[in-house]
């Protein structure tokens, strides 16, 4: 028997029937073609060995007019912008009417327990905060006699966990401490904007296209201070879009 020259045309057939698509390939899985011939695509390496706190939403690369490589990320928990191989939180603060930012000086702590890391901080007024707000802890001095270390708390993010009173809210400590001790120490509160739910997802991706889709230059270094003038939580689910307003700033125009 005489042998024949039979090639299969490079590319997936999908819309004839495998009789009819004659010479030509019909299923594949993670096959790319190159020089006309089928090949495995290769392998997934991770990009960074961070952990991206929250449900991730969305993400869009983008490019700036200089040619910079940006990929924005949207979680329920933060907002986060990749650049040259780091992530920055660009999450802005919670900001009162007037755009000023909130925050709560003199704050007290108090360890709830030797057995559980739990913490109750109080605030000297209403902290409109609510379980699953992100806060960041400043100018931390601890009431005598925790066994924790102010290290454990200054300039750390802490997730609310239960919200007792309009001016007090727990969170977890990194590490455990040795005696229950009543409130005391001082401390700064400093609430991030929030998001929204973790089942908040439609309109979150929404307004995460509409936050990262722009052309303007942007410089990672200080971007948490460009976004001082946010809305108030009764606009957390459009605050994206509220964000894309401050973008031109970054360029400095």
């Amino acid at each position: 028997m005489a042998l024949v020259d039979f090639k299969l045309l490079p590319g997936i057939d999908k819309q004839q029937t495998q009789v009819g698509a004659d010479k030509r390939w019909v299923n594949s899985d993670n096959v790319r073609f190159r020089y006309g011939l089928p090949e495995k695509v290769g392998g997934w390496a991770s990009l960074l060995t961070d952990t991206i706190v929250g449900i991730c939403r969305a993400q869009h690369a983008f490019t700036d007019l200089d040619g910079n490589r940006y990929v924005a990320l949207g979680t329920d928990k933060f907002l986060l912008i990749y650049y040259e191989g780091q992530l920055y939180d660009i999450t802005p603060w919670t900001s009162d009417a007037a755009g000023a930012q909130v925050s709560f000086a003199t704050s007290t702590l108090s360890t709830d327990s030797t057995t559980a890391k739990t913490c109750t901080i109080t605030t000297t007024s209403d902290h409109d905060l609510e379980a699953g707000d992100i806060i960041l802890l400043d100018t931390v001095t601890l009431p005598g006699g925790t066994g924790l270390s102010a290290s454990d708390f200054e300039d750390k993010l802490f997730q609310v966990l239960t919200v007792p009173t309009t001016t007090t809210f727990t969170i977890d400590s990194l590490n455990q401490a040795s005696t229950a001790v009543g409130s005391g120490g001082s401390m700064t509160v400093m609430p991030y904007q929030p998001v929204g739910p973790a089942d908040f997802s439609q309109e979150l991706a929404q307004d995460l296209y509409r936050f990262a889709n722009f052309q303007r230059k942007i410089q990672p270094d200080g971007m948490s201070q460009i976004f001082a003038a946010v809305p108030l939580r009764q606009y957390h689910n459009h605050y994206l879009q509220f964000l894309l307003k401050c973008l031109p700033r970054l360029s400095g125009n």
